[in-house]
Protein backbone atom coordinates (compact mmCIF):
# COMPACT_ATOMS: atom_id res chain seq x y z
CA UNK A 1 0.00 0.00 0.00
CA UNK A 2 1.03 3.67 -0.40
CA UNK A 3 2.35 5.18 2.82
CA UNK A 4 2.40 8.91 3.76
CA UNK A 5 4.67 10.43 6.43
CA UNK A 6 3.95 13.49 8.57
CA UNK A 7 6.55 16.05 9.67
CA UNK A 8 6.54 19.67 10.88
CA UNK A 9 8.98 22.54 11.18
CA UNK A 10 8.73 25.50 13.54
CA UNK A 11 10.20 29.01 13.15
CA UNK A 12 10.95 31.22 16.17
CA UNK A 13 13.09 34.12 14.94
CA UNK A 14 12.70 36.63 12.10
CA UNK A 15 14.97 35.71 9.20
CA UNK A 16 15.77 32.39 10.93
CA UNK A 17 15.98 29.70 8.24
CA UNK A 18 15.08 26.06 8.89
CA UNK A 19 15.32 23.36 6.24
CA UNK A 20 13.03 20.33 6.35
CA UNK A 21 13.36 17.27 4.16
CA UNK A 22 10.18 15.59 2.90
CA UNK A 23 10.40 12.32 1.04
CA UNK A 24 8.00 10.00 -0.73
CA UNK A 25 8.01 6.22 -0.51
CA UNK A 26 6.48 3.61 -2.77
CA UNK A 27 4.76 0.36 -1.92
CA UNK A 28 7.71 -1.15 -0.09
CA UNK A 29 7.86 -0.13 3.60
CA UNK A 30 11.09 1.66 4.55
CA UNK A 31 13.78 -0.23 6.39
CA UNK A 32 13.66 -0.17 10.18
CA UNK A 33 11.95 -2.09 12.91
CA UNK A 34 8.90 -2.92 10.83
CA UNK A 35 6.83 -0.12 12.34
CA UNK A 36 5.06 2.03 9.71
CA UNK A 37 6.04 5.13 11.72
CA UNK A 38 9.74 4.72 10.89
CA UNK A 39 11.13 7.79 9.03
CA UNK A 40 11.49 7.38 5.25
CA UNK A 41 14.86 7.47 3.52
CA UNK A 42 16.07 10.91 2.34
CA UNK A 43 15.81 10.42 -1.44
CA UNK A 44 13.81 13.38 -2.82
CA UNK A 45 13.91 16.23 -0.23
CA UNK A 46 11.75 19.36 -0.36
CA UNK A 47 13.44 22.26 1.43
CA UNK A 48 11.02 24.33 3.55
CA UNK A 49 12.06 27.73 4.94
CA UNK A 50 10.26 29.63 7.72
CA UNK A 51 10.28 33.45 7.73
CA UNK A 52 8.60 34.92 10.80
CA UNK A 53 7.14 32.90 13.68
CA UNK A 54 4.99 29.84 13.14
CA UNK A 55 5.16 26.23 12.03
CA UNK A 56 4.41 24.26 8.88
CA UNK A 57 2.86 20.79 8.89
CA UNK A 58 3.62 18.62 5.87
CA UNK A 59 2.31 15.24 4.80
CA UNK A 60 3.01 13.04 1.78
CA UNK A 61 0.46 11.01 -0.15
CA UNK A 62 1.95 9.46 -3.24
CA UNK A 63 3.44 12.27 -5.31
CA UNK A 64 1.31 14.90 -3.53
CA UNK A 65 2.61 16.92 -0.57
CA UNK A 66 0.19 18.95 1.58
CA UNK A 67 1.75 21.95 3.36
CA UNK A 68 -0.26 23.59 6.17
CA UNK A 69 0.98 26.85 7.73
CA UNK A 70 0.10 27.47 11.40
CA UNK A 71 1.12 30.92 12.74
CA UNK A 72 2.13 31.57 16.34
CA UNK A 73 0.11 33.86 18.60
CA UNK A 74 0.00 37.45 17.25
CA UNK A 75 1.27 36.27 13.86
CA UNK A 76 -0.60 35.45 10.64
CA UNK A 77 0.28 33.46 7.53
CA UNK A 78 0.96 35.64 4.46
CA UNK A 79 2.15 33.56 1.50
CA UNK A 80 4.22 30.76 -0.04
CA UNK A 81 7.18 31.60 -2.29
CA UNK A 82 10.14 29.87 -3.91
CA UNK A 83 9.18 27.14 -6.38
CA UNK A 84 5.52 28.07 -5.80
CA UNK A 85 3.77 31.43 -5.50
CA UNK A 86 0.50 31.16 -3.61
CA UNK A 87 -1.53 32.33 -0.63
CA UNK A 88 -3.53 29.08 -0.39
CA UNK A 89 -3.41 27.40 2.99
CA UNK A 90 -3.24 24.41 3.02
CA UNK A 91 -1.24 24.12 -0.21
CA UNK A 92 -0.96 20.91 -2.25
CA UNK A 93 2.16 20.53 -4.42
CA UNK A 94 3.63 17.78 -6.59
CA UNK A 95 6.84 16.42 -5.08
CA UNK A 96 8.28 15.83 -8.55
CA UNK A 97 7.94 19.53 -9.47
CA UNK A 98 8.82 21.35 -6.24
CA UNK A 99 12.23 21.43 -4.56
CA UNK A 100 12.04 24.41 -2.16
CA UNK A 101 9.30 26.62 -0.68
CA UNK A 102 9.23 29.47 1.85
CA UNK A 103 6.37 30.11 4.29
CA UNK A 104 6.13 33.77 5.33
CA UNK A 105 4.41 34.81 8.58
CA UNK A 106 3.82 38.47 9.49
CA UNK A 107 3.36 40.07 12.90
CA UNK A 108 -0.17 41.29 13.56
CA UNK A 109 -0.83 44.70 15.09
CA UNK A 110 -1.90 44.54 18.70
CA UNK A 111 -0.91 45.45 22.26
CA UNK A 112 2.83 45.51 23.06
CA UNK A 113 4.29 42.11 23.71
CA UNK A 114 6.18 41.50 26.97
CA UNK A 115 9.92 42.15 26.89
CA UNK A 116 12.05 39.04 27.38
CA UNK A 117 15.34 39.30 29.28
CA UNK A 118 16.61 35.74 29.66
CA UNK A 119 19.72 36.60 31.70
CA UNK A 120 18.05 39.32 33.79
CA UNK A 121 20.70 41.95 33.11
CA UNK A 122 18.22 44.71 32.21
CA UNK A 123 18.83 44.47 28.45
CA UNK A 124 16.06 42.84 26.40
CA UNK A 125 16.97 39.73 24.43
CA UNK A 126 16.42 41.49 21.09
CA UNK A 127 19.25 43.94 21.84
CA UNK A 128 21.43 41.76 24.09
CA UNK A 129 24.74 40.89 22.42
CA UNK A 130 25.62 38.69 25.44
CA UNK A 131 22.42 36.81 26.42
CA UNK A 132 24.16 34.54 28.96
CA UNK A 133 25.58 37.15 31.36
CA UNK A 134 26.08 35.90 34.93
CA UNK A 135 23.50 37.05 37.47
CA UNK A 136 24.28 40.38 39.11
CA UNK A 137 27.08 41.36 36.72
CA UNK A 138 27.25 45.01 35.60
CA UNK A 139 26.71 45.32 31.85
CA UNK A 140 27.01 47.97 29.13
CA UNK A 141 24.28 49.08 26.71
CA UNK A 142 24.84 45.94 24.61
CA UNK A 143 24.20 43.68 27.63
CA UNK A 144 27.82 42.56 28.02
CA UNK A 145 29.82 42.36 31.24
CA UNK A 146 33.54 43.09 31.49
CA UNK A 147 34.36 39.36 31.26
CA UNK A 148 32.44 39.22 27.94
CA UNK A 149 33.98 42.28 26.28
CA UNK A 150 37.28 42.70 24.48
CA UNK A 151 37.36 46.43 23.70
CA UNK A 152 40.84 46.48 22.17
CA UNK A 153 40.42 43.19 20.29
CA UNK A 154 43.58 41.57 21.70
CA UNK A 155 41.88 38.30 22.72
CA UNK A 156 41.89 39.12 26.46
CA UNK A 157 38.53 40.08 27.99
CA UNK A 158 38.31 43.51 29.63
CA UNK A 159 37.87 42.04 33.12
CA UNK A 160 41.39 40.60 33.01
CA UNK A 161 43.02 43.07 30.62
CA UNK A 162 45.71 45.15 32.35
CA UNK A 163 46.40 47.06 29.10
CA UNK A 164 42.98 48.12 27.80
CA UNK A 165 44.21 50.12 24.80
CA UNK A 166 46.61 47.69 23.15
CA UNK A 167 47.31 48.69 19.49
CA UNK A 168 45.60 46.58 16.83
CA UNK A 169 47.57 43.48 15.84
CA UNK A 170 49.99 43.57 18.79
CA UNK A 171 50.92 40.23 20.40
CA UNK A 172 49.91 40.23 24.08
CA UNK A 173 50.49 38.12 27.17
CA UNK A 174 47.83 36.56 29.41
CA UNK A 175 47.18 39.96 31.01
CA UNK A 176 46.49 41.65 27.67
CA UNK A 177 49.75 43.60 27.60
CA UNK A 178 52.09 43.78 24.59
CA UNK A 179 54.86 41.22 24.44
CA UNK A 180 58.14 43.07 25.00
CA UNK A 181 59.68 41.04 22.16
CA UNK A 182 56.75 41.33 19.73
CA UNK A 183 57.33 43.18 16.46
CA UNK A 184 54.10 43.15 14.41
CA UNK A 185 55.48 45.07 11.41
CA UNK A 186 58.87 43.35 11.44
CA UNK A 187 60.90 46.57 11.44
CA UNK A 188 63.22 45.55 14.28
CA UNK A 189 61.54 47.79 16.89
CA UNK A 190 59.34 45.97 19.41
CA UNK A 191 55.68 46.93 19.52
CA UNK A 192 55.87 48.51 22.98
CA UNK A 193 58.36 51.14 21.72
CA UNK A 194 57.18 51.36 18.09
CA UNK A 195 55.64 54.77 17.37
CA UNK A 196 54.77 53.64 13.81
CA UNK A 197 53.42 50.07 14.24
CA UNK A 198 52.26 49.70 10.62
CA UNK A 199 55.52 50.36 8.75
CA UNK A 200 55.62 48.69 5.31
CA UNK A 201 58.03 45.79 4.83
CA UNK A 202 61.71 46.38 3.96
CA UNK A 203 61.73 50.05 5.06
CA UNK A 204 64.63 51.58 6.99
CA UNK A 205 63.34 52.96 10.31
CA UNK A 206 64.63 55.18 13.10
CA UNK A 207 64.81 54.31 16.81
CA UNK A 208 61.07 54.91 17.13
CA UNK A 209 60.24 52.42 14.36
CA UNK A 210 59.27 55.06 11.80
CA UNK A 211 60.24 55.13 8.11
CA UNK A 212 60.92 58.40 6.24
CA UNK A 213 57.49 58.31 4.59
CA UNK A 214 55.94 58.28 8.08
CA UNK A 215 57.88 61.26 9.40
CA UNK A 216 57.33 64.98 8.95
CA UNK A 217 60.07 66.79 10.86
CA UNK A 218 58.98 70.33 9.93
CA UNK A 219 55.23 69.66 10.27
CA UNK A 220 54.28 70.88 6.81
CA UNK A 221 52.19 67.75 6.02
CA UNK A 222 54.73 66.56 3.41
CA UNK A 223 56.55 63.33 4.42
CA UNK A 224 60.29 63.66 4.93
CA UNK A 225 61.12 61.25 2.10
CA UNK A 226 59.53 63.59 -0.50
CA UNK A 227 60.19 66.91 1.28
CA UNK A 228 62.70 68.95 -0.74
CA UNK A 229 62.67 71.76 1.86
CA UNK A 230 63.08 69.89 5.14
CA UNK A 231 63.26 72.90 7.48
CA UNK A 232 60.26 74.96 6.38
CA UNK A 233 59.21 77.39 9.18
CA UNK A 234 56.03 76.40 10.99
CA UNK A 235 52.84 77.64 9.37
CA UNK A 236 54.44 78.42 6.00
CA UNK A 237 52.24 77.39 3.02
CA UNK A 238 54.04 74.77 0.93
CA UNK A 239 53.54 72.97 -2.38
CA UNK A 240 53.52 69.20 -2.74
CA UNK A 241 57.33 69.04 -2.66
CA UNK A 242 57.34 70.70 0.79
CA UNK A 243 58.78 74.01 -0.39
CA UNK A 244 57.27 77.43 0.40
CA UNK A 245 54.87 78.93 -2.10
CA UNK A 246 54.46 82.66 -2.69
CA UNK A 247 52.06 84.17 -0.19
CA UNK A 248 48.91 85.69 -1.71
CA UNK A 249 48.94 89.49 -1.91
CA UNK A 250 47.43 91.30 1.10
CA UNK A 251 43.84 92.53 0.72
CA UNK A 252 43.41 96.17 -0.32
CA UNK A 253 43.02 98.71 2.51
CA UNK A 254 39.42 99.47 3.46
CA UNK A 255 38.00 102.56 1.74
CA UNK A 256 37.66 105.62 3.93
CA UNK A 257 40.63 104.97 6.14
CA UNK A 258 39.74 102.91 9.22
CA UNK A 259 36.20 101.95 8.20
CA UNK A 260 35.97 98.12 8.42
CA UNK A 261 34.84 96.23 5.32
CA UNK A 262 33.01 92.99 6.10
CA UNK A 263 33.99 90.34 3.58
CA UNK A 264 37.55 91.36 2.73
CA UNK A 265 39.04 88.47 4.72
CA UNK A 266 40.65 90.71 7.37
CA UNK A 267 39.23 91.07 10.89
CA UNK A 268 39.26 94.82 11.50
CA UNK A 269 38.18 97.11 14.34
CA UNK A 270 34.53 96.43 15.17
CA UNK A 271 34.54 92.98 13.53
CA UNK A 272 34.68 89.68 15.38
CA UNK A 273 35.40 87.60 12.28
CA UNK A 274 35.89 87.90 8.51
CA UNK A 275 34.85 86.63 6.00
CA UNK A 276 31.21 85.73 6.77
CA UNK A 277 30.89 81.94 7.12
CA UNK A 278 27.57 80.06 7.57
CA UNK A 279 27.14 78.92 11.15
CA UNK A 280 30.16 80.78 12.55
CA UNK A 281 30.39 84.35 11.17
CA UNK A 282 27.27 86.34 10.22
CA UNK A 283 26.76 88.88 7.41
CA UNK A 284 27.94 91.70 9.72
CA UNK A 285 31.17 89.87 10.57
CA UNK A 286 30.02 89.05 14.10
CA UNK A 287 30.43 85.59 15.63
CA UNK A 288 27.31 83.42 15.54
CA UNK A 289 26.28 82.14 18.96
CA UNK A 290 25.11 78.55 18.64
CA UNK A 291 23.15 76.68 21.31
CA UNK A 292 24.73 73.23 21.65
CA UNK A 293 23.06 70.27 23.36
CA UNK A 294 26.05 67.96 23.02
CA UNK A 295 28.78 70.27 24.34
CA UNK A 296 29.02 67.93 27.35
CA UNK A 297 29.05 64.12 27.33
CA UNK A 298 25.77 63.95 29.26
CA UNK A 299 24.00 65.47 26.23
CA UNK A 300 25.73 63.29 23.62
CA UNK A 301 23.74 62.99 20.40
CA UNK A 302 23.12 59.73 18.54
CA UNK A 303 25.44 59.35 15.52
CA UNK A 304 24.28 57.05 12.73
CA UNK A 305 26.23 55.09 10.14
CA UNK A 306 27.37 57.24 7.16
CA UNK A 307 27.49 61.08 7.39
CA UNK A 308 26.77 63.23 10.51
CA UNK A 309 27.24 67.01 10.10
CA UNK A 310 28.43 69.11 13.05
CA UNK A 311 29.84 72.51 14.03
CA UNK A 312 31.91 72.94 17.19
CA UNK A 313 32.34 76.73 17.04
CA UNK A 314 30.45 77.26 20.32
CA UNK A 315 31.88 74.21 22.09
CA UNK A 316 33.89 74.36 25.31
CA UNK A 317 36.61 72.02 26.53
CA UNK A 318 35.25 69.06 28.50
CA UNK A 319 36.02 65.46 29.33
CA UNK A 320 39.09 63.85 30.90
CA UNK A 321 42.55 65.02 29.87
CA UNK A 322 44.20 62.85 27.24
CA UNK A 323 47.63 61.40 28.02
CA UNK A 324 50.28 59.34 26.26
CA UNK A 325 49.99 59.09 22.48
CA UNK A 326 46.49 60.59 22.65
CA UNK A 327 47.78 63.62 24.52
CA UNK A 328 49.56 64.94 21.42
CA UNK A 329 46.21 65.64 19.74
CA UNK A 330 45.54 68.64 22.06
CA UNK A 331 41.82 67.93 21.63
CA UNK A 332 39.71 70.98 22.52
CA UNK A 333 36.35 72.63 21.72
CA UNK A 334 34.89 69.13 21.88
CA UNK A 335 31.37 67.83 21.29
CA UNK A 336 29.99 64.36 22.05
CA UNK A 337 28.14 61.56 20.22
CA UNK A 338 26.87 58.07 21.03
CA UNK A 339 26.96 55.15 18.60
CA UNK A 340 26.07 51.44 18.68
CA UNK A 341 27.98 49.24 16.22
CA UNK A 342 25.78 47.92 13.40
CA UNK A 343 28.01 44.92 12.64
CA UNK A 344 30.59 42.55 14.00
CA UNK A 345 33.81 43.60 12.31
CA UNK A 346 35.72 46.87 12.00
CA UNK A 347 34.17 50.23 12.98
CA UNK A 348 35.72 53.21 11.15
CA UNK A 349 35.13 56.70 12.60
CA UNK A 350 36.54 59.72 10.76
CA UNK A 351 36.30 63.48 10.28
CA UNK A 352 38.14 63.44 6.95
CA UNK A 353 35.50 65.63 5.25
CA UNK A 354 35.85 68.46 7.80
CA UNK A 355 37.00 72.00 7.02
CA UNK A 356 39.35 72.45 10.00
CA UNK A 357 42.12 70.60 11.84
CA UNK A 358 40.20 68.03 13.89
CA UNK A 359 41.01 65.64 16.74
CA UNK A 360 39.04 62.54 17.70
CA UNK A 361 38.71 60.11 20.62
CA UNK A 362 36.52 56.98 20.84
CA UNK A 363 35.61 55.36 24.19
CA UNK A 364 34.15 51.86 24.60
CA UNK A 365 30.88 51.64 26.58
CA UNK A 366 27.90 53.95 27.01
CA UNK A 367 29.03 55.69 30.21
CA UNK A 368 30.67 59.12 30.06
CA UNK A 369 34.42 58.45 30.24
CA UNK A 370 36.69 59.12 33.18
CA UNK A 371 39.82 57.51 31.72
CA UNK A 372 41.65 57.17 28.43
CA UNK A 373 39.98 56.35 25.09
CA UNK A 374 40.02 53.04 23.24
CA UNK A 375 41.34 54.86 20.16
CA UNK A 376 42.33 58.42 19.27
CA UNK A 377 43.52 60.36 16.23
CA UNK A 378 44.80 63.74 15.12
CA UNK A 379 45.89 63.70 11.44
CA UNK A 380 45.30 60.17 10.13
CA UNK A 381 43.18 60.74 7.01
CA UNK A 382 44.44 60.12 3.49
CA UNK A 383 44.28 63.86 2.84
CA UNK A 384 44.35 67.02 4.96
CA UNK A 385 44.16 67.37 8.74
CA UNK A 386 41.13 65.20 9.47
CA UNK A 387 41.11 62.35 11.99
CA UNK A 388 40.41 58.62 11.56
CA UNK A 389 40.31 55.61 13.92
CA UNK A 390 39.35 51.94 13.50
CA UNK A 391 38.08 49.67 16.30
CA UNK A 392 37.20 45.96 16.31
CA UNK A 393 33.54 45.68 17.38
CA UNK A 394 30.61 43.31 17.87
CA UNK A 395 27.06 44.10 16.84
CA UNK A 396 25.35 46.42 19.33
CA UNK A 397 28.57 47.38 21.13
CA UNK A 398 28.23 50.91 22.53
CA UNK A 399 30.73 53.74 22.09
CA UNK A 400 31.10 57.38 23.13
CA UNK A 401 32.69 59.55 20.41
CA UNK A 402 34.44 62.82 21.31
CA UNK A 403 35.06 65.20 18.40
CA UNK A 404 36.96 68.48 18.61
CA UNK A 405 39.75 70.51 17.11
CA UNK A 406 43.52 70.37 17.40
CA UNK A 407 44.39 72.95 20.09
CA UNK A 408 40.72 74.05 20.10
CA UNK A 409 40.30 74.59 16.33
CA UNK A 410 36.67 74.82 15.22
CA UNK A 411 34.40 74.99 12.20
CA UNK A 412 32.06 72.89 10.07
CA UNK A 413 32.71 69.15 10.04
CA UNK A 414 31.33 65.78 9.05
CA UNK A 415 31.56 62.69 11.26
CA UNK A 416 31.70 59.63 8.98
CA UNK A 417 30.93 56.21 10.51
CA UNK A 418 31.11 52.87 8.66
CA UNK A 419 31.13 49.25 9.86
CA UNK A 420 32.23 46.18 7.89
CA UNK A 421 34.80 43.42 7.36
CA UNK A 422 37.43 45.94 6.23
CA UNK A 423 38.31 49.46 7.46
CA UNK A 424 36.14 52.12 5.82
CA UNK A 425 37.43 54.79 3.48
CA UNK A 426 37.63 58.43 4.49
CA UNK A 427 35.39 60.10 1.89
CA UNK A 428 36.20 57.98 -1.18
CA UNK A 429 33.69 55.29 -2.09
CA UNK A 430 31.35 56.14 0.81
CA UNK A 431 28.34 56.93 -1.40
CA UNK A 432 27.25 56.51 -5.04
CA UNK A 433 28.06 60.05 -6.23
CA UNK A 434 29.62 60.26 -9.69
CA UNK A 435 33.27 61.28 -10.02
CA UNK A 436 32.44 63.03 -13.31
CA UNK A 437 29.65 65.23 -11.94
CA UNK A 438 29.87 68.19 -9.54
CA UNK A 439 28.38 67.85 -6.04
CA UNK A 440 28.60 69.82 -2.81
CA UNK A 441 30.11 67.01 -0.72
CA UNK A 442 33.75 65.86 -0.75
CA UNK A 443 34.84 62.61 -2.43
CA UNK A 444 32.97 60.46 -4.93
CA UNK A 445 31.67 56.92 -5.32
CA UNK A 446 34.55 55.37 -7.30
CA UNK A 447 37.08 54.83 -4.52
CA UNK A 448 40.14 54.28 -6.74
CA UNK A 449 39.39 57.27 -8.99
CA UNK A 450 38.55 59.44 -5.97
CA UNK A 451 41.82 58.67 -4.21
CA UNK A 452 43.81 59.29 -7.40
CA UNK A 453 42.21 62.75 -7.82
CA UNK A 454 42.60 63.72 -4.17
CA UNK A 455 46.21 62.55 -4.12
CA UNK A 456 47.21 65.81 -5.76
CA UNK A 457 44.14 68.00 -5.15
CA UNK A 458 43.16 67.63 -1.50
CA UNK A 459 40.36 70.16 -1.88
CA UNK A 460 38.28 67.47 -3.62
CA UNK A 461 38.36 65.28 -0.49
CA UNK A 462 38.30 68.07 2.09
CA UNK A 463 35.64 70.51 0.86
CA UNK A 464 33.55 69.62 -2.21
CA UNK A 465 33.74 67.87 -5.58
CA UNK A 466 33.71 70.95 -7.82
CA UNK A 467 34.21 71.44 -11.57
CA UNK A 468 38.00 71.24 -11.25
CA UNK A 469 37.70 67.89 -9.47
CA UNK A 470 35.50 66.67 -12.33
CA UNK A 471 38.11 67.80 -14.89
CA UNK A 472 40.81 66.02 -12.90
CA UNK A 473 38.71 62.84 -12.70
CA UNK A 474 38.21 62.78 -16.46
CA UNK A 475 41.96 63.20 -17.04
CA UNK A 476 43.21 60.84 -14.34
CA UNK A 477 40.57 58.11 -14.45
CA UNK A 478 39.86 58.13 -18.18
CA UNK A 479 43.43 58.93 -19.31
CA UNK A 480 42.58 62.11 -21.23
CA UNK A 481 45.68 64.34 -20.76
CA UNK A 482 45.17 67.31 -23.10
CA UNK A 483 48.35 68.97 -21.84
CA UNK A 484 50.37 66.45 -23.87
CA UNK A 485 48.77 67.50 -27.20
CA UNK A 486 50.31 70.28 -29.33
CA UNK A 487 52.60 71.29 -26.47
CA UNK A 488 55.85 73.04 -27.45
CA UNK A 489 57.50 73.14 -24.02
CA UNK A 490 60.52 70.97 -23.18
CA UNK A 491 60.04 67.92 -20.97
CA UNK A 492 63.41 68.64 -19.30
CA UNK A 493 62.59 72.14 -18.09
CA UNK A 494 60.70 73.04 -14.91
CA UNK A 495 57.90 75.62 -15.33
CA UNK A 496 54.49 76.71 -14.02
CA UNK A 497 52.41 75.24 -16.89
CA UNK A 498 51.44 71.55 -17.26
CA UNK A 499 52.54 69.00 -19.89
CA UNK A 500 55.42 68.97 -22.37
CA UNK A 501 56.18 68.55 -26.08
CA UNK A 502 57.12 64.86 -26.22
CA UNK A 503 53.61 63.38 -26.27
CA UNK A 504 54.66 59.80 -25.51
CA UNK A 505 56.93 60.83 -22.65
CA UNK A 506 54.36 63.33 -21.36
CA UNK A 507 51.59 60.72 -21.24
CA UNK A 508 53.87 58.21 -19.52
CA UNK A 509 54.88 60.71 -16.83
CA UNK A 510 51.32 61.95 -16.30
CA UNK A 511 49.88 58.45 -16.05
CA UNK A 512 52.13 57.94 -13.02
CA UNK A 513 51.88 61.53 -11.71
CA UNK A 514 48.74 63.39 -12.98
CA UNK A 515 49.95 66.57 -11.24
CA UNK A 516 52.36 67.09 -14.18
CA UNK A 517 49.48 67.40 -16.67
CA UNK A 518 46.89 69.03 -14.45
CA UNK A 519 48.84 71.60 -12.42
CA UNK A 520 52.39 72.32 -13.59
CA UNK A 521 55.53 70.63 -14.89
CA UNK A 522 57.66 70.89 -11.76
CA UNK A 523 61.04 69.45 -10.82
CA UNK A 524 59.51 66.08 -9.95
CA UNK A 525 58.02 65.86 -13.47
CA UNK A 526 61.41 66.74 -14.98
CA UNK A 527 63.03 63.96 -12.92
CA UNK A 528 60.41 61.47 -14.15
CA UNK A 529 60.86 62.57 -17.77
CA UNK A 530 64.56 61.74 -17.58
CA UNK A 531 63.60 58.06 -17.79
CA UNK A 532 62.04 58.66 -21.23
CA UNK A 533 65.41 59.27 -22.87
Amino acid sequence: MQTGYFRFVRGRLLSFLTAVALVMTGCTPPPGDGNDNDPPPDETPIMVTIEGQGMVNQSVDGSQVTLTANPDTDWSFESWSGDVDSTDNPLVVDITEVNAVTATFILEEGPPRPVTDIDGDGVANDGDACPDTSAGAAVDAAGCAADQRDSDGDGVMDAGDDCADTPDGADVDANGCPDATADADGDGVNDAADQCPDTAADNQVDDDGCAPDQLDADGDKVPDNTDRCANTPAGTPVDRSGCPVTDPPPPPPPPGGNVPVCGNGTTETGEQCDPPTPGTCDANCQMVVVEMNNDECAGAEIASDALNSFNNSAATNSGPALTGACGTSNLGADIWFRHAASCTGILTVSTCASTFDTALAVYAGDACPTGQPTACSDDDCEFGTGSLVTVNVTTGQAFIIRVGGFSGANGDGTLIITCGDEPGGAVCGVDSSSCTAEHATPGCGDGDCCRAVCDFDRFCCESEWDDLCVEDAVAICQGTFNACLNNTESCTTERLTPGCSNQSCCETVCAADPFCCLERWDVMCVDAAAACR
